[in-house]
């Protein structure tokens, strides 16, 4: 309920003074909510075609028929090493791209009389060159790594396979707005 027919609804004491009274009404007055920040510029993400296999993803994790045992320990080793080897080749890929710095080869002497700036001109094509060999990176060697885990996911349990199921979705809308920035 909103506006008087909340501050009716609520019981003021007859008694007490009037700075209780006053309390007591104040209580009744409508808070608006925080808005939540997150969800809405999530939400811009998302069009209505995705709304079918996300509601697909966060339903019921019970009503799922039993899915297969978990592999064991051994594939869950075999996972954290995966996950281990690619994170170790990722962080030697970004060490080793280019960092946007005036390339070496090239040497600047100023000429005698010649105002030097005190920053040398960044090169913006060096960065996006390094951006995109980065990103290219991560996607070839990411992707089979949550296309694994998400099958051992699967094999754990209901709730885990549903975990899967919500990551490939995400994945898809996400993966669809990335690739457009």
């Amino acid at each position: 309920m909103s506006g008087s027919l909340a501050r009716e609804a609520r019981r003021i004491p007859l008694t007490g003074s009037t700075f209780i009274r006053t309390l007591a009404a104040l209580d009744a007055v409508p808070v608006p909510s925080a808005p939540d920040a997150f969800a809405q510029r999530l939400a811009r993400w998302f069009d209505w075609t995705h709304a079918f296999s996300l509601s697909a993803a966060l339903g019921d994790a019970s009503a799922r028929a039993d899915v297969p045992t978990f592999g064991g320990e051994a594939a869950l080793a075999a996972d954290e090493r995966e996950f281990a080897r690619v994170k170790a080749q990722l962080a030697k890929t970004i060490a080793d791209a280019p960092n946007g710095a005036a390339s070496s080869r090239r040497v600047l002497r100023p000429l005698k009389d010649t105002v030097v700036p005190a920053e040398m001109p960044v090169e913006f094509a060096t960065f996006r060159q390094r951006y995109t060999k980065c990103q290219l990176a991560m996607e070839t060697q990411v992707v089979p790594l949550r296309r694994r885990l998400r099958a051992t996911l699967a094999d754990r349990s209901a709730r885990a396979a549903k975990l899967a199921e919500l990551d490939t979705v995400m994945e898809q809308v996400v993966g669809a707005q990335e690739r457009a920035l």
